[in-house]
């Protein structure tokens, strides 16, 4: 028979002395007072006690999210757990980004960056006109080389809080369509050619596998991208991929934080 429990045992496994927070390094300019890192020789209790005072310390620091992922998984001996439910979020957006069928097509525009208005269906503007011979205004116009789409992404399934709080990330960018060059005859007969996006008129219709392939592996994008102005004396607009995927990072991280730090202490 097994020894009954010991209760002044119980209560020296419960009871601990509260070490002095230390200084931590957050990024090259800020310094916070954290609770030194987990171990396995921490009680539970203790344990608990640096979770809530790196929660709190880390949540209101002004620094970017890598660095409070980074600091999180550090103090908190939970860097795979960290990681891994980020990477989950990102994730769900990576199987997204470029699906078509699940954005809102916002505007069609031409290299220099302009929106392109007489190049849509008249009901409805996420279509593009389809190239055809005949008359100009029947057409589509010249030049259909970015398409500006919204994604309205639910992160509910990721989600495991009650409430769940903030949970849609909804994010606005650019795809790049490929150009091609048609032989077409105007309505008076007259030959000439057409050098536009010459894939199917309504973007939507498209399957991923399609996107990747007949989209993406022509124009090289493997991510979001905003329009920036050219280089100098150029006509062409040009592309910044750096500064959106910081701002999708950011909104990422905003629904995801407080779902890591539910799977860190768990």
């Amino acid at each position: 028979m097994s020894a009954p429990p010991n209760p002044s045992a119980r209560s020296a496994s419960a009871s601990f002395v509260p070490q002095d927070l230390v200084s931590v390094q957050c990024g090259s300019k800020l310094q916070i007072m954290l609770y030194p890192p987990v171990n396995e020789t921490m009680s539970v209790q203790e344990r608990c006690l640096a979770f809530q005072i790196c929660k709190t310390s880390l949540t209101t620091a002004a620094v970017l999210p890598s660095i409070k992922l980074d600091v999180l998984g550090r103090q908190l001996n939970s860097s795979t757990t960290v990681e891994g439910t980020m990477q989950d979020f990102r994730s769900r957006f990576d199987d997204s980004w470029c699906t078509l069928a699940e954005l809102s097509i916002l505007s069609f525009h031409n290299s220099a960056g302009n929106v392109i208005n007489d190049t849509t269906d008249a009901a409805n503007p996420s279509i593009l006109l389809p190239v055809q011979d005949g008359p100009l205004n029947q057409c589509r116009s010249a030049d259909v080389r970015f398409v500006r789409v919204t994604n309205t992404l639910d992160m509910n399934q990721l989600i495991t809080l009650d409430p769940p709080g903030t949970n849609t990330l909804r994010v606005s960018y650019y795809i790049e369509l490929p150009q091609g060059t048609r032989a077409m005859t105007n309505a008076a007969g007259n030959a000439y050619n057409l050098t536009t996006y010459l894939g199917p008129d309504d973007l939507t219709t498209l399957d991923r596998d399609t996107i990747t392939a007949d989209i993406l592996s022509h124009t090289l994008q493997t991510g979001p991208m905003n329009l920036v102005p050219g280089a100098f004396n150029l006509a062409d607009c040009g592309t910044d991929t750096i500064e959106i995927a910081q701002e999708i990072e950011k909104k990422l991280f905003a629904i995801a934080w407080h779902q890591i730090l539910r799977n860190v202490f768990s």
